[in-house]
């Protein structure tokens, strides 16, 4: 099987999707259309926390390299990644 391809959306489409995914919620809903509106949830879900993941990094990246707020960002980026704290380098390692 092959990959499945991917399509870029606006941020606008991306944040309807959502809306409207969350409005389904509120109706009555078959079990094939409520399985779909759960996987479309899921997607959802997991597509907000790598744009979360992507804007930690580039604030990382682009903060002052000498100061504590760099380390701050690293920090919260490993964080949101999921690196353990206990495997986390307290000095600057590049990523």
């Amino acid at each position: 099987m092959g990959r499945e391809q991917q399509i870029q959306i606006s941020t606008r489409a991306f944040r309807d999707l959502y809306l409207l995914v969350i409005a389904l919620d509120d109706y009555e809903l078959d079990y094939d259309t409520r399985e779909l509106v759960q996987a479309l949830e899921m997607a959802i879900e997991s597509k907000l926390e790598a744009m979360a993941r992507r804007q930690a990094f580039t604030e990382y990246k682009i903060a002052e390299p000498s100061t504590e707020d760099r380390e701050t960002k690293r920090q919260k980026y490993l964080e949101l990644v999921g690196v353990h704290r206990d495997w986390r380098s307290q000095k600057e390692t590049p990523l």
